[in-house]
């Protein structure tokens, strides 16, 4: 028998992930066992599944959802499989949109999923929000202070050398006089990054400093300090300005990721996660994108309930 291709073996965990549920039967568990000695990209294939699976946000959805002992369990049949997919992604959306209700609460100018908005400061500075994104804003006495709450923006700062221009993130703060500069927060940190002028980064309540020189970034870390100053495609990572992603051999699920932040219900990436992709991708429709991904990459694309969508 010729061996299976990489896709055909991706194609039967996806399978049996959604065979064996929870409830695992015996016959389907032996079967089961010996799939994977038949194969170690077997057993490769069925652990990528279940680490996407097993990521936070839907670990604490699927806890949510979880019923009663009581209750029938019904969920080895692959409709309910998948009809617990949608839910747990369901839910999962609503676990990530919870903090940004207290979020806008704080902010002065917001944007959702898709969204993007370019902002005029009283001083003359210009911003660029970028999707799911949020700023306070402090423009008194002199005081230039911005606070980006969530997501990503891009300033482009009028020129004042009495009054420095401040922005400060979650772990790090930045201070120019006029200049370009873009600020990202997630989870690994603040993402600085310059296009012009010269900026200086400092970790917030701690002593580490950085000047930076156009096309440069650094990240005021989550776990402490600031990472080592290095060279950024700034035409790339600066792209979503024109309304594109732009991705060059960079992994599958790097670029399902980040079209998923511009979309208002979650998207699952069940395998191919380590392929690499490149090309560009117009963010003003992400489902597309996401179609042209797929394509690329030999995927199915499945359309949930509630916009959640899964590639597999």
């Amino acid at each position: 028998m010729p061996a299976s291709t990489s896709g055909e073996v991706e194609e039967q965990a996806l399978d049996w992930f959604l065979r064996l549920g929870d409830d695992r039967a015996a016959a389907d568990r032996t079967a089961f066992e010996h799939w994977l000695a038949a194969d170690a990209r077997h057993r490769a294939a069925y652990d990528d599944i279940v680490a996407t699976w097993q990521a936070p946000a839907l670990r604490a959805a699927s806890a949510a959802l979880r019923p009663p002992v009581h209750r029938p369990d019904r969920s080895r049949q692959p409709w309910a499989i998948a009809a617990r997919i949608a839910a747990v992604l369901l839910v999962a959306c609503l676990i990530w949109q919870a903090p940004r209700l207290l979020i806008a609460w704080q902010a002065d100018y917001t944007t959702r999923a898709g969204e993007q908005e370019r902002i005029a400061l009283a001083d003359g500075t210009q911003v660029t929000l970028n999707t799911g994104s949020a700023i306070a804003v402090e423009m008194t006495g002199g005081v230039r202070h911005v606070r980006l709450l969530a997501g990503e923006a891009f300033f482009d700062v009028a020129h004042d050398a009495l009054h420095p221009f401040i922005v400060t993130g979650r772990q790090g703060e930045v201070r120019v006089t006029g200049t370009e500069f873009a600020v990202r927060l997630d989870e690994v940190g603040d993402r600085v990054m310059l296009r012009e002028g010269h900026v200086a980064v400092r970790e917030i309540g701690g002593p580490d400093e950085a000047m930076l020189e156009p096309g440069e970034a650094i990240t005021a870390l989550a776990s402490g300090g600031l990472s080592p100053v290095t060279r950024a495609d700034t035409d790339s990572a600066l792209a979503w300005l024109g309304g594109r992603m732009e991705m060059r051999d960079a992994p599958l699920a790097t670029a399902v990721a980040e079209i998923g932040r511009y979309r208002a219900a979650p998207v699952m990436l069940l395998r191919g996660a380590g392929r690499n992709v490149s090309g560009s991708f117009s963010l003003r429709d992400p489902d597309a994108a996401l179609a042209a991904l797929a394509g690329l990459s030999d995927l199915t694309i499945r359309r949930l309930p509630g916009g959640a969508v899964v590639l597999y």
